[in-house]
C-alpha cells in the first residue's frame, strides 16, 4: 500500500510541476525582434505613428517613440507592413513583404514619401515588379514622385524600391527592362535588413533571393 501511494505521489508531482526553464527559453526563441525607424525621404523621423506587421493569424502593432523608432517581436513568417497616422493609413507608404527568419534580428527602416493630410499636392505613385523581373514568387515594390522615359529605360524620381527585407532609395532609379537592371543615382541608400550603405551611384539586379550589385 505504501509503495502504491508513493508512486501516485511521484506521478502527481510530475503533472503539477511547472514547465522547465529550458522549455520556456525554447518558446521565447520562436519569436525574435524586428526594429527600425519610420523616416521620410528627407530624413525626418515620424514619432507617434502606428506600425503593424500582419501575417496569416498573426498581427503585431508598435507605436514609434519620439525618435521615430519602433520594435516588435515576431514569429518566423512573411509579413505585410502598414504605417498608420491617427485614423488613417499613411497613403504614401507601400513596401514589399518582409520575410522574417529567426533567430536573426531584422532592422527594417520604413521610408515614407512626403505626405500631408490636406492642402498640398504631394502624391507618390507605385508599381510592382513580378516574377518576370525577380524570378521568384515575391514582388518588388517601387514608389516614386514622378517618372519619365529615357534611352536607357524609365526614370523614376525620388524613388524607393523594396524587395523583401531590402530597401533601395535614390534621387533617380532607372529600370532597364531589356537587361533587367536597376540603376540608382544620387544620394543612394541601400539597406538589407542588417546594414545600411550609401553610394552616389550603383547598378543592381535581382538575384535568386534578393537584390545584388551588378558586376
Amino acid at each position: 500500500m505504501r509503495i502504491i501511494l508513493a508512486i501516485i505521489a511521484v506521478c502527481f508531482s510530475l503533472i503539477a510541476a511547472p514547465p522547465r526553464a529550458d522549455a520556456q527559453v525554447e518558446l521565447l526563441k520562436s519569436e525574435c525582434g524586428v526594429h527600425g525607424t519610420v523616416v521620410n525621404i528627407e530624413r525626418a523621423v515620424w514619432p507617434n505613428v502606428e506600425v503593424t506587421y500582419s501575417s496569416l493569424g498573426s498581427k503585431r502593432v508598435a507605436v514609434t517613440d519620439e525618435n521615430g523608432d519602433y520594435q516588435v517581436q515576431l514569429s518566423p513568417g512573411i509579413y505585410n507592413v502598414t504605417v498608420r497616422f491617427g485614423l488613417f493609413n499613411v497613403p504614401n507608404f507601400e513596401r514589399s513583404k518582409v520575410v522574417h527568419l529567426c533567430p536573426e534580428t531584422l532592422i527594417i527602416n520604413l521610408w515614407i514619401h512626403p505626405w500631408c493630410a490636406s492642402g498640398c499636392d504631394d502624391h507618390a505613385y507605385s508599381k510592382t515588379f513580378g516574377s518576370d523581373w525577380t524570378g521568384g514568387s515575391h514582388q518588388a515594390v517601387l514608389t516614386y514622385l514622378s517618372s519619365k522615359k529615357s534611352k536607357l529605360g524609365l526614370v523614376y524620381k525620388s524613388a524607393l524600391l523594396t524587395y523583401k527585407n531590402q530597401t533601395l532609395f535614390a534621387d533617380e532609379i532607372t529600370t532597364d527592362s531589356k537587361h533587367r537592371l536597376i540603376n540608382a543615382k544620387g544620394n543612394v541608400v541601400f539597406e538589407n535588413g542588417t546594414t545600411q550603405e550609401t553610394y552616389e551611384q550603383m547598378i543592381m539586379r535581382f538575384g535568386a533571393d534578393d537584390l545584388i550589385k551588378n558586376g
